[in-house]
């Protein structure tokens, strides 16, 4: 029975946060489902559990599958998280000045952590022969002292 509670959990939780993500309120949201509003704060609540019908309805209001709605994740598919969801939804209202401007920082981004990364490789055999080779204490000590010096 802990794995029902633990669904249950999921689905409680995801109703909110799509809840939230499309920007509805409790109200909003049970005039599009013909419902009370006191019946959203339930079931986000988890003190009652939603119907199968009316769960569906939520999913194409929300625009998310059962899956999703029920935390379930495809390993061949990668989810968004709410947080990604929000970000590209406030990327789609942007004009087209905003997103070319907001491509183009990702991408300066990007290209900065790529060099960085080449960088921080090739420091790392210089370091390597600014030391003798034995392994000793005093010798792995100076190269965390170089490594952290980065």
């Amino acid at each position: 029975m802990k794995h029902l509670k633990t669904i249950k959990e999921k689905i409680s939780h995801n109703i909110r946060c799509f809840r939230e993500l499309n920007k509805l309120t409790q109200k909003q949201l049970a005039e599009k489902l013909g419902v009370k509003h006191n019946a959203i704060s339930s079931w986000e609540s988890g003190t009652n559990a939603v119907d199968i019908e009316i769960l569906l309805e939520m999913c194409k209001i929300f625009g998310v599958t059962i899956n999703e709605m029920y935390g379930i994740e495809n390993k061949e598919k990668q989810y968004l998280s709410p947080n990604e969801m929000k970000l590209i939804k406030s990327y789609r209202t942007l004009t087209s000045s905003g997103k070319e401007s907001i491509d183009k920082t990702i991408s300066n981004l990007l290209e900065y952590e790529r060099n960085l990364k080449i960088e921080l490789e090739n420091k790392e055999p210089e370091l390597m022969a600014a030391h003798n080779d034995d392994n000793s204490e005093e010798q792995q000590e100076l190269m965390k002292q170089d490594l952290e010096e980065l």
